[in-house]
Parts: C-alpha cells; structure tokens; sequence
C-alpha cells in the first residue's frame, strides 16, 4: 500500500466522518438534545458512539485478513478521527468551566470519559457477536 493511497483512504474517512458528525449535531438540536444547560450532549453523544464503533470495528477487523489495514485507516483512522470531536470537547470543556463552575465541568469530564470507555468496552463486546 502506498502512502498516497494511505492518505487518501484516511481523507475520505475522515470527511465522511466529519459530515456525519455535523449531520448529528443538527439532528440533535432540532429535537432539542444539544445542550443540558452548559453540558453539551450532542458532542458527548458523538464521542460516546464513537467509542462504541471505535470498540466494534477495532474488534471486528483485527480478526485480519488481507483488507484490515485498509479497513483501520478508512473506518478508524479516518471516519472515526472526524466523526468523534475530541477537540470540540476540549474547547467546551474549557466553555463548561467558564460558564458553569469546576463543578460542572468536573462532572461533564468525569461522564465524557467514562461513557466513552464503557462504550469502546461494549462495542468490543458486542462485535464478538459477529
């Protein structure tokens, strides 16, 4: 595989990724599911299925095969890496403190990480079913 065709797959990937986590962040503002007060759901609902895909499909591909690593670069690497928003947490993290106190912002941190570990944990259980 050549690292032109690397980049491409992790391109593709990732604007894939990218347009569906906006199409999510929508949806969940028109039914009303995008912020808690200053706790922004739509983002930790992105990253928590995120997670669980993450989990799914890492356990799904590393059975192997002569396509897993491209399979990693499209779906995990590049999907995954623009539909999760890592970044967006961070920042509204940041905007969760400012606004609505330590406390606030400790629990939307403390809930960001451990959904989003018991999801990667339940994608990886779930994808031995498969």
């Amino acid at each position: 595989m050549t690292p032109v065709y690397e980049f491409v797959l992790v391109g593709v990937g990732g604007a894939l990724g990218a347009m569906c986590r906006f199409v999510v962040s929508k949806f969940a503002s028109t039914i009303g599911f995008a912020a808690l007060g200053a706790i922004p759901l739509a983002t930790m609902a992105v990253n928590v299925l995120g997670c669980f895909l993450a989990g799914f499909v890492f356990s799904i591909l590393s059975r192997g095969g002569a396509l897993a690593e491209e399979a990693r670069l499209l779906c995990i690497v590049g999907f995954l890496g623009g539909f999760t928003t890592f970044s967006a947490f961070s920042l509204e993290t940041l905007l969760v403190m400012r606004e609505a106190g330590d406390w606030s912002c400790l629990l939307f941190v403390s809930a960001m990480v451990v959904s989003a570990l018991l999801a990667a944990a339940a994608g990886r259980l779930v994808a031995g079913y498969f």
